[in-house]
């Protein structure tokens, strides 16, 4: 809490600034204020009252923090820089800061707060009209979230210390009234409450030292009482005894003796009252031993049910653990059922592959047999096809023949035409007569001449393109049939060389499959030896838990036998005791040793009911330890069943993962072999009518071609005819062996791809097997790893089963041992009890009449105590609305009001000193607020007003009358009244704070809420 300035003035030159650093109110001891300037530490102030003060220097940036070790820190920035030279000439007001501070709150984070300075003061030339320090209102402003932060911290941290404070008051005035009341037990036990909640008051201290000292008190005057009380009758004695030695009647000696008898009785009675009382406090500690007793035995009793059901529990555990364990050896065995079950498939895996890899060689033979045939038909028409090309030959040369033949008949005709121009000549020569007609011979001579030579021509055309034919005929054919047989040496080749491909690739996936199937096997075999090392390993942790349990078992007959001897000891000490005892009770024979005796039996008593406290406790600590083993091994058994339930669960969860990932791989595998048959039947069909297209277009070639050699061979219309027939046919043979051989070939293909096809697909199966096996590998591995895991849980399950039950029994031996003790002090107390009970029946009256006076007394304290906490109540309610009403008005700097209400506070509290330093305050400050030397304001006659004068600014802005203008401002509600009265205006503000705290002012003078209403609400 920040208080603004009084009109105090300081040295020229300098700021005073003080104050006071309270908590709730009151000043606080031991706070600390720092002053810090430019960044460095130049004073530090300890103060035993809070009361602090300061002197600041102009032109520096000041920040002072107020704190207290264990409480939160403030800081203010003060700043003394950008006074005017002129200004700075004269004094300024004293600024008092008032702070308060309170305990760091657990679980409150304030670092973003505190790291801030809560305020800022600056110089401010317009405030008062002359110029002086005030609160930088923008940065307030601008942190009000972080103010608003703290306040509630602050609030938190005023309620949690009213809690306490009401705490602590309530267990005071609980502890007074029981002190008052003298029931000094109880309100020693409420003073040390008390002192728990506010350890640093010294109060409850002081009162639990008064309770120690009327108790030790007490106890001496008791003593001392009885020592009187034994003193005054042996001094009556001695006196009867006197009387009756000087006696010289019977009468004297018979006064003598009454008197002494009186004496005697009342000794007796004052012996006989202490006794009672002794009885009766006896009585008190019997019965408190026995409800303790009886409280200790029904707790036993109940922690040994309990026992005994959580050993119950835990034997149902365990049985329920040993059920799961033979479940597990049952799954155990399972799981060698299908270890055994994949061996036995591995087997027949291996079976089948063997019979695979005999019939893809029987097929590979067959294969290599089949395309050694085809080979063989292949070289055989390739023979034919040679013999064929022979005969063609053989053709050409009758064609060369015939042609020879041909050009014999041509010069035969030649011959004859020789002959016949010879003939001619001869009839030309004979013919000399007829002259036209020799001259038409001739004509026709040179006719069938021209026609002779025409032939002759056509003839020599016709035989050199017959022969032109026939010799590109038989180099085409030449061509072709090298082109052929090049073809078959290079198909030979590639069927040779894919033979032993094929051949190679078959011996190799024969080997990699009899490798891995050598290899699965030893896998297996490993597998196997594993699995046996792993049972052996088990039966051996089991014989040695078997030992362990054993070992455990006679562990605890020994403890079990020495707790018995202890107990034989004890048994046998108490009956020494008891004897004594016995002894001791046989020794009164008059009324002072019949005191003697009782002192000493109870005595006996209270000792017995510390040694059976003591055994309580320790059968209280054994039976705590018991349930904390218990607990410890509930929540072994707990961890190790939830630890076995997860490893279930873990195997469970795997084996259907293994399960599902063996059907994904199954339907990735049918996908696979479907995408394969797929991708198979679309290769097969696209080589078909691949094949197709290239048997049509080898057709369409030949075709092709047979038209050209058609052409070629109507050309040769004599000879030529003979040789193209004879071509053409031996070329329709040779069309249609290339088309059995292209069938042959085709066929060798689609076997070759097939049985490719075949391989392929037996190296996919091989490989899914071995992947099957080495998955099956996997989980036979996992199951028992988990088998092992189990039977290890199982082993630590029995030893500390084992452990618990052998930890029962040494706890049910002790349990009867407590029980024996307990009963033996429970028959001693009744004992006790019968030798009181006379005594107690003769003080129950009493005892009641004393409770019945003591419960009245404490009705009418109980009466009195609340009548006095409603009147104190009242008294605070309206002590803290009196402070609060002058807090307000305080803050605001309404000093006269709050003088006021701070007298009314104090005249309800008279005791308190807060309000009486408060009015010191408030009278001190209205006697110092003075004008400013030098500065002398004008104070202006509002009375009687010049109609002449002109208007100021604000009656010049605002219309005549009262207006009034809202404004949001962050975390604030700002109204503004305007009241204008002829050439003069004022502006009034009333700001109300997010944290429900109202301000007003007038200009920039705080005023009352009185002064608001009474001077923005009247007419015009």
């Amino acid at each position: 809490m920040v208080i603004a300035p009084a009109s105090v003035l300081a040295q020229t030159g300098q700021i005073q600034v003080g104050g006071t650093v309270t908590e709730n109110n009151k000043k606080l001891p031991g706070a600390v204020i720092q002053l810090y300037a430019n960044g460095s530490l130049q004073r530090t102030i300890t103060s035993d009252n809070g009361k602090y003060s300061l002197t600041l220097d102009l032109g520096v940036d000041y920040v002072i923090t107020f704190s207290k070790p264990g409480y939160i820190t403030k800081r203010i920035n003060f700043s003394t820089q950008n006074v005017p030279t002129d200004r700075a000439k004269n004094p300024f007001s004293d600024f008092p800061i008032d702070v308060s501070i309170f305990p760091e709150v657990t679980g409150v984070d304030l670092d973003d707060v505190l790291k801030q300075p809560i305020a800022k003061i600056v110089y401010d030339p317009s405030y008062q009209k002359v110029g002086d320090f005030n609160y930088d209102d923008a940065y307030t402003k601008s942190i009000q979230s972080l103010i608003d932060k703290l306040l509630k911290a602050q609030h938190d941290a005023e309620d949690k210390a009213k809690e306490v404070d009401a705490q602590y008051r309530k267990a005071i005035a609980k502890a007074d009234g029981e002190f008052h009341g003298k029931d000094y037990d109880n309100a020693k036990q409420d003073y040390l409450a008390a002192e728990q909640i506010k350890p640093s008051e010294q109060y409850p201290k002081d009162q639990v030292a008064a309770i120690d000292k009327l108790k030790q008190q007490a106890t001496s005057d008791a003593a001392a009482a009885i020592a009187q009380k034994k003193s005054d009758s042996l001094a009556a004695i001695k006196k009867a005894v006197a009387q009756k030695r000087a006696a010289d009647s019977i009468a004297n000696a018979k006064k003598a003796a009454d008197a002494a008898l009186a004496a005697q009785k009342k000794k007796t009675a004052d012996s006989l009252t202490a006794v009672t009382a002794k009885k009766k406090r006896t009585a008190d500690s019997l019965a408190t031993a026995k409800n303790a007793a009886a409280a200790a035995l029904a707790a036993q009793k109940k922690k040994t049910a309990d026992s005994l059901a959580a050993v119950d529990a835990k034997k149902k555990r365990t049985a329920d653990s040993l059920v799961a364990a033979k479940n597990a050896a049952a799954a155990i065995a399972a799981q060698k059922k299908k270890t055994a079950d994949s061996l036995a498939a591995v087997a027949a895996q291996k079976k089948r592959t063997a019979d695979s890899l005999a019939n893809a060689k029987n097929a590979a033979a067959a294969a290599i047999a089949a395309q050694k045939k085809r080979t063989a038909d292949s070289l055989a028409a390739i023979d034919a096809k040679k013999k064929r090309t022979a005969d063609s030959l053989a053709a050409a040369k009758n064609a060369a023949a015939a042609i020879a033949a041909q050009k014999k008949k041509t010069a035969d005709s030649l011959t004859a035409i020789a002959a016949q121009k010879k003939r001619t000549a001869d009839s030309l020569a004979n013919a000399k007569n007829a002259a036209a007609a020799i001259a038409a011979q001739k004509k026709k001579t040179a006719d069938s001449l021209a026609a002779v030579d025409a032939k002759k021509k056509r003839t020599a055309d016709s035989l050199t393109a017959a022969k032109n034919a026939a010799a590109a005929a038989i180099a085409a054919q030449k061509k072709r049939t090298a082109d052929s047989l090049a073809a078959v040496d290079a198909k030979k080749k590639r069927m040779a060389d894919s033979l032993a491909a094929a051949k190679n690739a078959a011996a190799a996936a024969i080997a990699a499959q009899k490798k891995r199937t050598a290899d699965s096997l030893a896998a297996v075999d490993a597998k196997k030896k594993r699995t046996a090392d792993s049972l052996a390993a088990i039966n051996a942790k089991k014989k040695r838990t078997a030992d362990s349990l054993a070992a455990a078992k006679n562990a605890a007959a020994a403890a079990i036998a020495a707790q018995k001897q202890k107990t034989a000891d004890s048994l046998a000490a108490i009956d020494a005791k008891k004897k004594r005892t016995a002894d001791s009770l046989a020794n009164a024979k008059n009324l002072a040793n019949a005191i003697a005796a009782q002192k000493k039996r109870t005595a006996d008593s209270l000792a017995a009911v510390d040694a059976k406290k003591k055994r309580t406790a320790d059968s209280l600590a054994a039976a705590k330890n018991a349930a904390a083993a218990i607990a410890a091994q509930k929540k072994r058994t707990a961890d190790s069943l939830a630890n076995a339930k997860k490893a279930a669960a873990d195997a469970i969860a795997a084996q259907k993962q293994k399960t599902a990932d063996s059907l994904a791989a199954a339907d990735a595998k049918k996908k696979r072999t479907a995408d394969s048959l797929a991708n198979a039947k679309n290769a097969a069909a696209a080589a078909i009518a691949a094949k197709k297209q290239r048997t049509a277009d080898s057709l369409a070639a030949a075709d092709a071609k047979k038209k050209r050699t058609a052409d070629s061979l109507a050309n040769a219309k004599n000879a030529a005819a003979a040789v193209i027939a004879a071509k053409k046919q031996r070329t329709a043979d040779s069309l249609a062996a290339v088309d059995a051989k292209k069938k042959r070939t085709a066929d060798s293909l689609v076997n070759a791809k097939n049985a490719s096809a075949a391989i392929a697909a037996k190296k996919q199966r091989t490989a899914d097997s071995l992947a099957a096996i080495d998955a099956k590998k996997k989980r036979t591995a996992d199951s028992l790893a988990n088998a092992k895991n189990a039977s290890a849980a199982i082993a630590a399950q029995k030893k500390r089963t084992a452990d618990s039950l052998a930890a029962v029994d040494a706890k049910k031996k002790r349990t009867a041992d407590s029980l024996a003790n307990a009963k033996n002090a429970a028959a001693a107390i009744a004992a006790q009890k019968q030798r009181t009970a006379d005594s107690l029946a003769a003080i129950a009256a009493k005892k009641q009449r004393t409770s019945d006076s003591l419960a009245a007394v404490a009705a009418q304290k109980k009466r009195t105590a609340d009548s006095l906490a409603a009147i104190n109540k009242a008294l605070n309610d309206k002590y803290t609305a009196a402070l609060n009403k002058a807090n307000q008005f305080y803050l605001t700097h309404t000093y006269k009001s709050a003088l006021t209400a701070y007298q009314q506070a104090s005249a309800i509290k008279p005791n308190e000193n807060f309000p009486k330093q408060r009015i010191t305050e408030i009278q001190n400050i209205l006697a110092q607020q003075t004008p400013i030397t030098n500065i002398t304001p004008v104070k202006k006659d509002t009375s009687s007003k010049d109609p002449t004068e002109a208007p100021d600014s604000v009656a010049t802005k605002y219309k005549q009358g009262i207006t009034e203008e809202h404004v949001d401002e962050p975390g604030c509600e700002v109204t503004r009244r305007v009241v204008v009265k002829g050439t003069h205006g004022w502006i009034y503000t009333r700001k109300t704070w997010s944290w429900g705290q109202t301000y007003y002012f007038k200009g920039d003078l705080p005023i009352t809420e009185d002064t608001w209403d009474r001077e923005t609400q009247g007419s015009n």
